[in-house]
């Protein structure tokens, strides 16, 4: 999991930016003197595997969400033994919500 949220970092560092303040066009065809865009990454869609990678999930028993401050890894191997979940890079996002925006794509559910 630590190698996935290296991976995700940089991309969320990217959203927030686009998030707020925004990314600002010099110029577009509705707006001549530019004009100011916000983005967001929604949904998540991927198979169950990466749904639990890139969303933090262990497992259907997953009740609790964020181990970000944990500073060792035994002690992230702990809370993931007794909780079942991992810290998610996607959590730094303001507007994030694992449970509504994690979406698995209904090709690999079907051979589930």
């Amino acid at each position: 999991m630590e190698e996935f949220n290296h991976f995700l970092r940089p991309l969320m560092d990217d959203l927030l930016e686009f998030w707020s303040p925004g990314g600002f066009f010099s110029r577009t065809f509705m707006h001549h003197h530019g004009c100011i865009t916000c983005a967001a990454l929604i949904p998540l869609v991927c198979d169950i595997l990466g749904a639990r990678q890139a969303g933090g999930f262990a497992s259907h028993a997953s009740s609790l969400f964020s181990w970000r401050d944990a500073q060792t890894k035994r002690e992230r191997d702990d809370l993931f033994k007794a909780h079942g979940v991992w810290y998610s890079e996607l959590l730094c996002l303001p507007y994030w919500t694992p449970i509504l925006f994690t979406i698995l794509d209904s090709m690999h559910a079907i051979f589930l």
